[in-house]
């Protein structure tokens, strides 16, 4: 006797009804604006606190920046462009700007590090990134016009050196400011 047949048959029950079911969120969402209620958002990398001699440089570069909407855990874009920041002092700069966003509470932040690149002596090495993902628990207000300030802690992420290599385990900070 052939079950093959029932088998998938049965997943495609089960893809199909769980497919239907609203609750559950598999995809990110673009942040989108309609003219209702929505909220703009922009994304500012802000690199503090930078290595000491002989590093010259860091490049940073950034890919996605994620929310999560705490009403039901759906994840938000911000930002899906690729945003590279050469910095060799305390730096901030715009990486995503007007993001439209849900006026809801948002509880978690996902940012993804594609690249980093270290400088010493004119020479640029890749540093291997420990865990290219972050998330960083925040309650995060966007009732209005705001800009999510992402505080990444250069001096504390990286360690090595040139002859011995480089690695980059992320620390991050977020913080809400009005003022946009």
């Amino acid at each position: 006797m052939n079950q093959p047949m029932p088998r998938r048959l049965t997943l495609l029950c089960v893809l199909l009804s769980v497919s239907a079911c609203g609750d559950l969120v598999l995809l990110p969402e673009p942040g989108r604006f309609d003219g209702t209620d929505e909220a703009r958002v922009d994304v500012l990398l802000d690199a503090t606190a930078m290595p000491e001699a002989p590093v010259e440089a860091v490049e940073l570069q950034l890919g996605d920046v994620l929310v999560r909407r705490a009403a039901d855990q759906a994840w938000v874009v911000l930002s899906r462009d690729q945003a590279s920041l050469e910095v060799t002092e305390e730096v901030s700069e715009l990486v995503a700007e007007g993001a439209p966003i849900d006026r809801s509470p948002y509880d978690l932040v996902r940012v993804t590090f594609t690249s980093v690149r270290v400088a010493v002596d004119g020479t640029w090495s890749d540093a291997a990134i420990e865990s290219d993902l972050v998330e960083i628990d925040a309650e995060l207000d966007f009732s209005s016009d705001r800009v999510l300030v992402l505080h990444v802690d250069v001096d504390s992420s990286l360690s090595g050196s040139a002859t011995a290599g480089w690695e980059f385990v992320p620390v991050v900070a977020v913080d809400v400011d009005s003022s946009v």
